[in-house]
């Protein structure tokens, strides 16, 4: 089974990974199914890094502490607004 051929809803990604960075992820997921929400898990990037992980498309940012809370929120606002780009999509049809 592919990627292109699951049904996921949200990724969640460091901004480091051991063979690239998210940026990658990132790009795969919004050519492939930009539908899907885009958490990323920011440790060590500044207000630069974070303003351009949102102009990139990332629908969340989340960074340290990490508390399960902190996940939690950011997967329901992940969510909250896929679902609402459905009812916008469905709206307009």
């Amino acid at each position: 089974e592919t990627f292109e051929e699951r049904e996921i809803h949200v990724v969640v990604c460091d901004e480091r990974l051991s063979d690239g960075s998210y940026h990658d992820v990132l790009a795969l997921t919004r050519d492939s199914k930009p539908q899907i929400q885009f958490i990323l898990l920011l440790c060590t990037g500044g207000q630069e890094e974070y303003s351009e992980a949102i102009r990139l498309g990332v629908t969340d940012v989340v960074r340290p502490p990490l508390h399960p809370t902190d996940i939690e929120l950011a997967l329901i606002h992940a969510l909250r607004h896929k679902q609402a780009l459905m009812y916008a999509v469905a709206g307009k049809a």
